[in-house]
């Protein structure tokens, strides 16, 4: 089964570019693996089918907890895209930390549904994703995150 991506992440006005608006190009994909927290299944799958389309392997986690376990094996991870609030106990943040501690150097990319000024977490290298994303904005910052100097 050929999985399509899902551009659910799109504000409803957001059809593409304006009229006479050239489209944003769209940075490249990558053969890297990338562990996906999100608590909520439809934007989970979206987020998923997204990183899929631009080549990524995905391992997925529905909560912190889930996502410790996948650390803890011995998947090989590129980058851990994660959440910041979540259900069980664990936040986005408390899931870098876990990544941190158990593979040092993982780089983490966040994102989040509220305002970047709402959110519990000191600014430093914070890499955010502010929901909702288009595929090229996904694609560009997953690239950021991994280092690609071509996107810096």
């Amino acid at each position: 089964m050929v999985r399509q991506p899902t551009p659910c992440h799109l504000p409803p006005d957001s059809d593409g570019p304006a009229p006479g608006k050239a489209p944003a190009a769209m940075p490249g994909g990558g053969m890297e693996a990338v562990l996906v927290v999100e608590d909520e299944a439809m934007v989970r799958e979206s987020v998923v089918n997204q990183l899929e389309a631009l080549g990524y392997t995905v391992h997925t986690a529905n909560h912190g907890p889930g996502a410790v376990v996948v650390l803890d094996s011995d998947v090989t991870l590129d980058l851990v895209l994660t959440d910041m609030v979540m259900p069980r106990g664990m936040t986005g943040r408390d899931v870098a930390e876990a990544a941190r501690r158990r593979r040092p150097g993982l780089p983490v990319l966040f994102m989040s549904g509220y305002a970047e000024d709402m959110i519990d977490t000191p600014r430093g290298n914070l890499l955010l994703l502010q929901k909702p994303f288009r595929l090229t904005e996904l694609a560009r910052m997953v690239r950021v995150a991994l280092g690609d100097p071509s996107q810096s």
